[in-house]
């Protein structure tokens, strides 16, 4: 379905008034979906079974390894930011090693 198609569907049964466009205006109404008097019962509805979600490997980058630039750089200015609010945080140099653990 393209974005267009079904527009006039939506026009008529949320009442948007006339269509923006001449391609919303010629696009088919799928009014005929809209059909039932009152919702579904809840009992009704299908039921969804959500995929299994596969296991995460323990780690992709060993957490004692040094931390990147773009780490380093988020680490500081959260760092900076936090102590800016006068809150507690670590003495910490640039030149400092810093890892994940």
């Amino acid at each position: 379905m393209r974005a267009s198609q079904g527009s006039a569907g939506r026009f008529e049964h949320f009442n948007l008034g006339v269509p923006f466009t001449a391609r919303e205006a010629s696009a088919p109404s799928f009014a005929n979906i809209f059909t039932l008097d009152a919702p579904r019962a809840q009992e009704d509805w299908p039921q969804i079974v959500p995929r299994p979600v596969p296991d995460m490997p323990e780690a992709v980058v060993p957490l004692d390894a040094p931390l990147g630039l773009l780490g380093r750089s988020l680490l500081f200015s959260v760092l900076a930011m936090a102590h800016d609010r006068a809150l507690a945080v670590p003495d910490l140099k640039q030149d400092d090693p810093v890892t994940g653990a």
